[in-house]
Parts: structure tokens; sequence; C-alpha cells
């Protein structure tokens, strides 16, 4: 427990220096925020306005301290880009962003594990069959991300959700695997992709239209 106490306290110093560069990188930005916000159309009263409901005509030191009471409280302020607030941006792109860190990981994983399995077991592969087991990786692999993103964001909220989880993932993975397996066993076997790599295909379309809707609706509301 006291490691624990440790590694949180030895934590804080590294906070609070990545809090005070994000304030004053976001000061060092050239542009007027509320400028921005006002639109182009404003006037100089209208953009004095805006400044003042921001905080931007306080001392330096007081927009600090303003800025670490908002982040204190979840208010990570509004976006430049789309006006909206940066938590609600973050809260809609999450989805995706846990998909293709997901996908990229695990896509990592099996690049790398590849050729020390061909190496490993003698294996004699030609340049024809690569292409054909990369998509067979590519869409096996999105098929495990895209169910797990699915149905860690549908049981997030659920009491039981360590049981719920892998009970519900397990089932599911299992028709991707058997088709990724079996593609796998084919390019091996030096035969060509069969019916699996569509079945492989269709999953991953009708389970990633699936994340799309329902992924967003848990976190989002």
């Amino acid at each position: 427990m006291s490691f624990v106490w440790k590694r949180l306290l030895g934590t804080v110093p590294s906070l609070l220096g990545v809090i005070i560069l994000t304030f004053f990188i976001s000061h060092a930005l050239p542009g007027d925020p509320a400028a921005f916000f006002a639109g182009p159309a404003a006037n100089a009263a209208s953009i004095a306005n805006i400044r003042t409901t921001l905080g931007l005509d306080r001392p330096l030191p007081e927009q600090f301290l303003h800025y670490v009471n908002e982040l204190a409280h979840g208010n990570l302020g509004h976006s430049l880009t789309t006006g909206q607030p940066v938590l609600t941006d973050l809260v809609e792109r999450l989805p995706a962003s846990l998909e293709l860190s997901a996908f990229a990981l695990l896509f990592a994983v099996e690049l790398v594990s590849l050729p020390v399995f061909v190496l490993f077991y003698n294996l004699q592969w030609g340049a024809a069959q690569v292409g054909p087991m990369l998509l067979v990786l590519v869409m096996g692999t999105w098929a495990l991300t895209v169910i797990g993103t699915l149905f860690s964001a549908l049981t997030v909220n659920l009491r039981l959700r360590e049981l719920m989880l892998p009970t519900l993932v397990y089932p599911m993975m299992i028709p991707a695997l058997i088709a990724a397996m079996t593609l796998t066993t084919d390019l091996l076997a030096g035969h060509p992709l069969g019916i699996g790599i569509r079945f492989l295909v269709a999953f991953d379309i009708i389970f990633t239209l699936l994340a799309v809707v329902f992924v967003d609706t848990v976190l989002v509301g």
C-alpha cells in the first residue's frame, strides 16, 4: 500500500508540470480566442464582452488559478475548432480512438510475431501468400477489436460488468476466430482464400455498424 501511495505522490509534480505547461502554451498560441468565438462579423464591443466572459482580461496569475479550478471541476473549456465543450468532443471521439488504438496494438503484435512464427516452424512462404495473409490479419484483428469495444461500452455501467463482459465477448469472438484460423491454415497449406474471407468481411461490417450506433448511444448518452 505504501508503494501505491509513493507512486501516486510521485505523479503530483508531473501533473503540475503538465498543467502549467499547457496553460502557458495555450496563451502563447497566435490569435485571439475571444475574436474566434465572436465570429468574423463581431465588433470590438462583442469581442471585449466575450473576453470578459472567458476571463481573458484578468491578470495571468488569476487566469491560472481559474484554469486549475475549472480543471478540478471537469471543465476543460471549449474547442477552438468546433466551439463545443472539449469534454463533449473527447467523449464523441472516444469510441473511434479506443478502436483504432486497440487495432494498432493488436496488429503491431501480429506483425512482429508472424515472421517469428514462420522462422520457428521453418515455413516456406511465397510472395503470393503475403498479401492474403495481411488481409486475414487485418480483418481478423478488426473483428476482435470492434467486438471488444462494442461490448465494453455496453457493459460499462453494469454492476456485474467484470462477469458480463467476458460472457458476452468470448462467444461473439468465436465465429471470427474460427474463420481467421481456417483461412490461415489454408494459406499455410498453399490454398487460396475461400468463402471464409467473405464471412469475415461481412462480420466486420455488421459489427462495425453496430458499434457506431450503440457505442455513441451509450457513451454520449
